[in-house]
């Protein structure tokens, strides 16, 4: 933390915004799936090529199937299929269905705070979340596919 020469105010290192370990875990597991069309994927080929462990690829990929992203193949051959084209699956929306946390930026008072309505930043803090989704929607689960076939940031924007 450093302050200025009037010590008025305090500044902290700016840090990223952070996306869950599921929400990596999911968009990793939708982009090894997607970037091989119909192919069946087996559940190891998917925790190694996304570098999660088996235990929690299979449980985040049981819910991607619950949601209806994917498809599982049962046999001695089977895995997982996409159920959805990946250019048709928005990141915000995935976001959304992945977690109960809707707002990715929240207030920074606790929720009984009497200010709400007339609060100086809520209208403001509304918005970023707002710039903050618009941008998650701009992108899709084919664009990650892209990166990974160009060996390089190949995201628009």
């Amino acid at each position: 933390m450093t302050k200025n020469k009037n010590m008025l105010y305090y500044t902290k290192k700016v840090k990223h915004m952070k996306i869950t370990k599921k929400v990596g875990c999911a968009v990793s597991i939708l982009t090894v799936i997607g970037k091989r069309n119909d192919e069946i994927v087996p559940v190891k080929t998917i925790a190694l090529e996304s570098s999660f462990s088996e235990p929690f690829t299979r449980k985040v990929i049981h819910e991607l199937e619950m949601l209806g992203y994917v498809k599982s193949v049962m046999g001695p051959k089977g895995g997982y299929v996409m159920a959805k084209d990946p250019s048709q699956i928005n990141l915000d929306i995935l976001l959304m269905d992945l977690e109960e946390k809707k707002e990715m930026v929240e207030c920074v008072y606790n929720k009984s705070c009497t200010m709400h309505k007339g609060c100086m930043i809520n209208l403001t803090m509304h918005r970023l979340n707002k710039d903050v989704r618009d941008v998650f929607r701009k992108y899709s689960i084919e664009d990650f596919i892209k990166g990974v076939e160009n060996g390089k940031d190949n995201l628009p924007g």
